[in-house]
């Protein structure tokens, strides 16, 4: 269906393409603290404004506008709707299910409400010669184009969740209708751990045998922006604490036998590497790292040019 297409599309327009004003993903983590149901297993955070002011995020954005569904849909907000994506996306949080392709997007949005977009997709639709019937049902907002039907939903006046199914009413009431069972959920005591004051942050149910005798049970983790520099802090929950222990120890024998190789391909990526620290702490394995961000940026942009 392509108005659902356009509403998942301007979704992940407005996520990759940052914002202008003051962000406020608390808003996004607030709805999806008291909607998530208690069978998600992995929650991630981002603070967009927080995020577009890293110098390796313009040159990500100027990749993602080389793709001509993604450059498209921002110009058809912008000249249709008169709305610029850019500045309208406050925050988001991501609550994902044991399927991976079972969840919902929460975002806390600026500048439009319910009435404003509705009339947004009727307009762009009609320039393109197609007509979108629009119900609203209570909280959620219905788009029929043919016999097709997609669904989002409105938390607050500004927060929407949209399900990874859009065409799919009952995922959507499900990933919006926890009543707060998320505090049950076995990824909780992850979230609670996880320094929430950073540009990202996320954490999930792993349940993994690294080996015999080495299980990852979690594992939770932030990225934060500050004074040009960008810092990692990701902690694996192993099973006890001697597994901990000896995964740090295997980890660290692991980046030092990669370190002369990285070094000589590539080395910016090499000196993250030698800034990387791997040590046990109780049960959790912690990785850190730190880079000034036009080092970063060095990274990153052989990267893209490989996509």
């Amino acid at each position: 269906m392509r108005t659902a297409g356009i509403v998942v599309a301007a979704t992940l327009g407005l996520i990759a393409g940052g914002a202008r004003v003051h962000a406020d993903a608390g808003k996004a983590w607030a709805a999806a603290k008291a909607g998530l149901p208690e069978d998600t297993r992995s929650v991630i955070s981002v603070d967009v404004a927080g995020v577009h002011k890293a110098a390796a995020f313009s040159v990500v954005l100027d990749k993602l506008r080389t793709f001509p569904e993604f450059a498209a849909t921002l110009d058809t907000l912008k000249d249709g709707c008169k709305l610029d994506p850019l500045a309208a996306i406050q925050g988001l949080v991501v609550g994902i299910g044991a399927d991976a392709s079972e969840g919902a997007v929460y975002l806390a949005i600026n500048g439009i409400d319910r009435a404003g977009l509705a009339t947004c997709i009727q307009k762009v639709d009609h320039d393109k010669g197609t007509k979108v019937a629009i119900k609203q049902d209570g909280n959620l907002t219905q788009l029929t184009e043919g016999d097709d039907t997609s669904y989002f939903a409105w938390i607050s006046k500004d927060v929407v969740a949209v399900s990874f199914h859009p065409q799919d009413k009952a995922a959507l009431l499900k990933w919006i209708g926890g009543k707060g069972a998320l505090a049950k959920a076995a990824v909780n005591p992850s979230l609670a751990k996880v320094n929430k004051a950073t540009a990202a942050w996320g954490a999930g149910i792993v349940d993994k045998d690294l080996q015999p005798g080495m299980t990852a049970k979690a594992a939770y983790g932030a990225i934060g922006l500050a004074q040009g520099r960008v810092s990692f802090d990701v902690h694996a929950v192993m099973g006890t604490a001697d597994q901990a222990s000896a995964a740090a120890t295997q980890a660290q024998g692991q980046l030092a036998a990669a370190k002369p190789g990285v070094q000589q391909q590539r080395p910016k990526l090499g000196e993250l590497l030698d800034k990387m620290t791997i040590a046990a702490a109780g049960s959790e394995v912690v990785v850190k790292a730190s880079i000034l961000e036009k080092d970063l940026l060095e990274v990153v942009t052989p990267l893209l040019g490989d996509m």
